[in-house]
């Protein structure tokens, strides 16, 4: 999550972990640090709604499909580069 907070340049992983409401940098910043959670931490989908404060570990399904999408479609560069750094392959 330091990772995500640097890429996006937040003002650190507590911005990133509110939910923000319009379109703030910091919402693109929280699914991608969700996504990451999800496929470089291994955390199940209960873990990460308890620590984004989600109230139903579903609601997290809506922003790592999101991000898949758009990594499918060649764009989120900063997760490319956040999987650079932890020296990852894979991304779906």
């Amino acid at each position: 999550s330091d990772l995500v907070a640097l890429e996006f340049k937040a003002r650190g992983i507590e911005t990133i972990k509110q939910k923000q409401t319009g379109r703030q940098m910091e919402n693109r910043a929280r699914r991608a640090a969700i996504y990451c959670c999800h496929h470089f931490a291994d955390m199940t989908r209960r873990e990460i709604a308890s620590y984004f404060g989600f109230k139903n570990p579903g609601s997290t399904s809506s922003s790592v499909e999101l991000v898949r999408r758009e990594i499918e479609e060649g764009g989120f560069p900063e997760v490319e580069r956040i999987r650079g750094h932890l020296n990852m392959t894979k991304l779906t």
